[in-house]
Formats: C-alpha cells, sequence, structure tokens
C-alpha cells in the first residue's frame, strides 16, 4: 500500500485486547470542501494532539478527490459516542 498521500498521523496506546473486551471501532469520515489548513486549526482547537479523547487510539487525515477524509480508531462504540 502507498501512504504517500496521508498529511497527517497520530498514534495513541493500544491496549491489549481479551476474551470479553469490546470490539475496537473504526471510523472513516468524509468532509466535502475541508482543507488540510482547516483540519490543522480543528486539532489545534480542541487541542487533541496533546490531550486525544479517552478511547482514540488512531487517527489518520488527508485530501480526497473532492475534500478531506478523517480515520480514525476507537477503543469501542461507545467511546466514539461520547464524542461525536
Amino acid at each position: 500500500m502507498n501512504f504517500s498521500h496521508v498529511r497527517s498521523a497520530a498514534f495513541y496506546d493500544s491496549p491489549v485486547l481479551a476474551k470479553g473486551v469490546e470490539m475496537p471501532v473504526l471510523v472513516i469520515g468524509e468532509a466535502p470542501g475541508m482543507t488540510s489548513e482547516q483540519d490543522d486549526a480543528m486539532m489545534d482547537a480542541l487541542d487533541l494532539t496533546n490531550n486525544p479523547p479517552a478511547g482514540c487510539r488512531f487517527r489518520l487525515s488527508g485530501p480526497i478527490s473532492d475534500g478531506w477524509r478523517i480515520v480514525s480508531l476507537w477503543e469501542s462504540r461507545e467511546h466514539f459516542e461520547c464524542v461525536s
């Protein structure tokens, strides 16, 4: 796979999954018209680089043909829904 188009990435500590633990959730969002500057501004305004939301383990963002794509991995659906 070629990830040369990915502009930014954040990796957070990953928990070890054990039997009975909830399945992680991968969220893919597309924002038509969004730019790298807007993504940077959002990351800065919410201090997501230094203070990621509880349960967020991974985030990638980068350009697509009509805007911006953000991919994030969450420990559980509940963790994602707490911030969405």
